[in-house]
């Protein structure tokens, strides 16, 4: 387990662009589960020596953890917040088949590892975990399999229930066809998850960033897929299990995941402080979305007050 000051690894040029307050200072390291498996992570600093809180994040589906520099450049300083994301298993740059997965479970142990290892380095101060769609889903399953071990979570359009308004004939021949490699050869990567960035993204820098990141992935096994839909049926179940602090955020378009879905599952949530922040005309993906706004203000008041 090390970690490394992250100057040896690049930032995607794209990405770069896309930074509007470019002032957080990635570092990596390498943390190695139970079972010896690297999974990689990167963590940011506040410049006080002694951070007020620790965020972790779990990224979307297919992604890795380079995006939320955006994140850090807007909370990390402002806040005076570590925060520490991982690479998933089969993902980024951590070790594991890439586009497979036999038990989504081990992405939410893998996460509790993560977590107890930043706990040894920073105990005593207040854990909010943070998850962007599919995150949503690991972060939501860890919280109702460990319900006292966080202060607190941020949810960016979390992937509680997905949005089948836009399902057609050529998705049903894909489902048949996918079954049928399922039965055969579950773990094959053959459903393409690249492609249909538009879909969820609205920034155009965004868009090709999305698709040129060779560290995102290109396709994925049909099992991968019928583990994440099983595992966000648990976690819209899961409300009633969350009585920390939360805040999400949701855009109103987004094309993903439902909306009316993320309505049920915030009225389901037992915590006495909670909040839906609904974006009108954004998409899926909030930050870098045009009709964000005060996404970041909102956010930095909740943690400053929490």
């Amino acid at each position: 387990m090390s970690s490394n000051e992250d100057s040896s690894i690049q930032i995607h040029p794209l990405l770069q662009k896309l930074r509007t307050n470019p002032i957080a200072k990635p570092q990596h390291g390498y943390f190695e589960n139970s079972g010896g498996l690297k999974l990689f992570y990167r963590f940011f600093e506040p410049q006080t020596k002694d951070p007020q809180k620790v965020i972790i994040g779990c990224h979307g589906m297919a992604g890795d953890g380079e995006y939320f520099i955006l994140f850090a450049d807007q909370i990390v300083a402002q806040t005076g917040s570590m925060f520490y994301i991982m690479d998933y298993r089969g993902h980024g740059r951590s070790g594991g088949r890439k586009g497979d997965i036999k038990k989504f479970q081990y992405y939410i142990d893998d996460l509790k590892e993560f977590i107890d290892f930043i706990k040894q380095k920073h105990p005593g101060i207040s854990y909010y975990l943070m998850g962007e769609s599919m995150g949503g889903i690991v972060s939501i399953n860890y919280i109702a399999q460990n319900p006292t071990e966080m202060d607190g979570m941020i949810e960016f359009a979390p992937a509680v229930k997905f949005n089948l308004g836009s399902f057609s004939i050529k998705d049903l021949f894909k489902v048949i066809g996918g079954l049928f490699v399922y039965l055969f050869s579950p773990g094959a990567r053959v459903i393409y998850v690249k492609g249909n960035e538009a879909l969820g993204i609205r920034n155009k820098i965004h868009q090709q960033y999305d698709w040129e990141n060779p560290y995102h992935l290109e396709k994925v096994s049909v099992r991968y897929l019928f583990q994440l839909n099983k595992y966000s049926k648990k976690a819209y179940k899961a409300a009633d299990k969350i009585k920390i602090p939360i805040i999400i955020f949701q855009g109103s378009e987004d094309k993903a995941v439902s909306v009316e879905g993320v309505r049920s599952f915030f009225e389901k949530i037992q915590s006495e402080d909670k909040e839906l922040v609904l974006i009108p005309k954004a998409y899926h993906v909030l930050f870098t979305d045009p009709a964000a706004g005060n996404l970041w203000d909102k956010l930095r008041d909740w943690l400053k007050n929490h």
